[in-house]
């Protein structure tokens, strides 16, 4: 029982030998491709790295805020305790706001950044492997 296997014609036909012919004479710059891939390797370690340093400061921040608020919590326990004041209390709500305002600034700054490190890096590998860019080099 014979079957036509078209895989088998393939393979004992020189169609590989073209394929592979027509592969090697694409525009495609192997070495661009490879520049461009170390490239993005090198972007993305860095973008590690900035994430890395900001959430150190993110964590260093949220600890700052964390001994304030229980410092002024104290204070105010101690003060309301002793003389009845609530200003206090609201002076140390107002403070816990902002330090949540600051770091949410921090993690907007960090995203910003690593974003726009990422995005650039992008278009870099675009521009480089693309065969318009070939093509307008030659022109």
């Amino acid at each position: 029982m014979a079957h036509n296997n078209p895989f088998s014609t393939f393979f004992t036909n020189d169609k590989i030998q073209e394929t592979l012919e027509k592969y090697q004479s694409s525009t495609l710059d192997f070495g661009a491709f490879l520049e461009a891939n170390r490239k993005n390797l090198q972007t993305l370690a860095k973008a590690q790295q900035i994430g890395l340093q900001n959430a150190q400061a993110l964590t260093n921040k949220q600890m700052e805020i964390v001994a304030q608020f229980i410092q002024d919590q104290t204070n105010a326990t101690n003060d309301i305790l002793c003389e009845g004041k609530t200003e206090v209390i609201q002076s140390s709500y107002k403070k816990a706001m902002s330090n949540f305002e600051d770091i949410s600034k921090i993690i907007k700054d960090a995203n910003k950044k690593t974003s726009r490190l990422l995005k650039e890096q992008s278009e870099d590998s675009q521009e480089t492997v693309s065969p318009e860019t070939d093509n307008k080099a030659s022109a």
